[in-house]
């Protein structure tokens, strides 16, 4: 995959799509979690940023904008491999819930993390367990959208190209 545009093209990215394998720690990265993205270029890149729009999935019962990634761990990593001295990490905090509903989301960016020219092959953002993975209440849960959490698209800019403008 190149780095070079859009990876989720705003079809979103939720937690049933996440990829599998049978090890321990089901994706890369050091922070293990029940929620979380794994991207795999096709050769190391040097990374200038990422642009995150958290999910903003809406339907007339519930704001699936909760569902979003909350307090997140984001590494990257030029091998992938198992050993912690592999990864780094470039960001952990929180991803902003969407401002808006599906489909004037992407209007706004909740999240550009700049990878400052970093050199990367794997980028992992893993999720907090549960309850800091999302953005619902105990309060607010709907069916079992606690246990959900997702994304509506990620892009990863090259540092030498210029992002668009906000």
């Amino acid at each position: 995959m190149d780095p070079g545009g859009s990876l989720c093209g705003n079809s979103g990215l939720y937690m049933s799509d996440s990829l599998t394998e049978s090890k321990s720690n089901p994706h890369g990265g050091t922070v293990e979690g029940s929620h979380w993205v794994e991207f795999q270029f096709d050769k190391n890149y040097r990374l200038g940023e990422m642009w995150i729009w958290n999910y903003a999935g809406r339907a007339a019962e519930y704001d699936w904008r909760m569902c979003g990634f909350r307090d997140v761990t984001i590494q990257y990593s030029k091998t992938g491999g198992e050993r912690p001295e592999e990864w780094q990490t470039v960001f952990e905090g929180e991803i902003p819930m969407a401002e808006s509903p599906a489909p004037d989301f992407l209007a706004e960016v909740s999240l550009i993390v700049d990878f400052q020219g970093a050199e990367a092959k794997f980028v992992v953002i893993t999720a907090a367990d549960a309850p800091g993975h999302n953005w619902v209440r105990s309060e607010d849960a709907y069916v079992d959208a606690a246990e959900n959490a997702g994304l509506s698209e990620v892009r990863f800019y090259l540092s030498q190209e210029a992002p668009p403008k906000q």
